[in-house]
């Protein structure tokens, strides 16, 4: 820690201040990446460094500051250095739930949800026993009535994207996809909270609670083949 701290005060020390200028800005990155093997690459790579650290710079107390957290590096096998490239949003290594949702949604209201869409276990070992076929089939209306009320509260509050921290169960992915609504599953939590901070939404566990003033907002949502895998 002390050493850090040395180090930190020697940077400051020796820093020389600059206004925000592209052309220098890619100096530092271009020297940042010299004997890194990106010798022909350097200025390509650099360019996207530099637009990134544009795209989530912020002014603090009139110096211009950058929280690296929002700047996120996802790699795949395959291509070239120059396949590279600066998406401004947020990519999360997840495919929709149901083939049959739509790929990409324009104008997207997006609600975050860290709760399990899926019928409720209850927290006791109970056991129910079912003497007649009937009764079989009013047990699963039941279940298929509750994922179905689910999804409908997530309709009524206007969102047509949906971010799931948990599981999605396979009869409300249905519902989803009939109702054209795009959804991901399993989402880490870190993502969903830098989602909640690019969308403006609010992250839900109880869906009953969930409102319109909750979403967040994107102008598109999509799944993207990258290299051998969607995204």
């Amino acid at each position: 820690r002390l050493a850090a701290e040395k180090a930190v005060g020697c940077l400051e020390s020796h820093g020389i201040s600059t206004e925000n200028d592209d052309s220098v800005l890619m100096e530092v990155a271009k020297t940042s990446l010299t004997g890194k093997s990106a010798g022909a690459v350097k200025s390509f790579l650099a360019d996207i460094c530099v637009r990134a650290v544009n795209s989530v710079g912020t002014i603090e107390d009139g110096e211009r500051m950058v929280d690296l957290s929002d700047i996120k590096v996802e790699k795949r096998q395959g291509g070239s250095i120059k396949d590279s490239s600066l998406v401004d949003g947020i990519i999360l290594d997840k495919e929709r739930v149901h083939a049959g949702m739509p790929r990409s949604v324009s104008g997207a209201k997006v609600a975050l949800i860290n709760s399990a869409i899926e019928v409720k276990k209850t927290e006791v070992d109970a056991k129910i026993q079912i003497t007649d076929p009937s009764m079989l089939a009013s047990f699963l209306e039941e279940e298929e009535n509750y994922i179905k009320g689910l999804v409908e509260k997530i309709q009524a509050s206007g969102a047509n994207v949906i971010i799931c921290q948990k599981g999605i169960d396979d009869l409300a992915q249905h519902y989803m996809s009939k109702a054209g609504i795009f959804a991901i599953r399993r989402a880490k939590k870190s993502d969903m909270e830098a989602l909640s901070k690019a969308t403006g939404g609010r992250v839900v566990t109880n869906i009953d609670d969930l409102s319109d003033a909750d979403l967040g907002v994107a102008a598109k949502v999509e799944e993207r083949k990258i290299g051998e895998s969607d995204m």
